[in-house]
C-alpha cells in the first residue's frame, strides 16, 4: 500500500510541484540578491517528490520579506495546486492520507523559506 500511495503522490502533486518550485528557483537564481534562496527552493523542490511523513514546521518570520515577496510573485500557484489537488486527493479512499498531506504542504509552498519538512 505504501508504494501505491506513494506513487500516486508523485504523479498527482510530486512533479507538478517540483516542476513549479524548479521554474521558481530558476527566476530568483537570475537575479543576484536571489541566488540563495534560488538553492532552498531546489532543495524544497527535491523534496516534495516525496509526501512529507508527519508535517510541516514553519518559521515564517526567519525570512519574511522573501516570504511575502515569494507569494506575492510566484508562491501563491504552487499553494493553490497543493489545496486543490488535496481536495480532490480526498475523494479517494488511497488519497484520503495523502491529500491531508497536501494541505500541510500548502502551507510551505506558501511560505517556503524557514520552512521544514518533516
Amino acid at each position: 500500500m505504501d508504494a501505491i500511495q506513494k506513487s500516486f503522490w508523485l504523479v498527482c502533486i510530486g512533479l507538478a510541484e517540483c516542476v513549479l518550485l524548479l521554474i521558481g528557483a530558476f527566476v530568483l537564481f537570475i537575479t543576484i540578491v536571489g541566488q540563495e534562496h534560488a538553492v532552498r527552493l531546489a532543495k524544497l523542490a527535491l523534496r516534495v517528490l516525496t509526501p512529507p511523513a508527519s508535517g510541516v514546521k514553519l518559521n515564517v518570520t526567519k525570512h519574511a520579506g522573501a516570504n511575502i515577496l515569494w507569494l506575492i510573485v510566484l508562491g501563491w500557484l504552487p499553494a493553490l495546486y497543493a489545496l486543490i489537488m488535496g481536495f480532490f486527493m480526498c475523494f479517494t479512499l488511497v488519497g484520503i492520507k495523502l491529500g491531508l498531506k497536501a494541505f500541510r504542504l500548502s502551507a510551505a509552498m506558501a511560505f517556503p523559506f524557514g520552512a521544514q519538512i518533516i
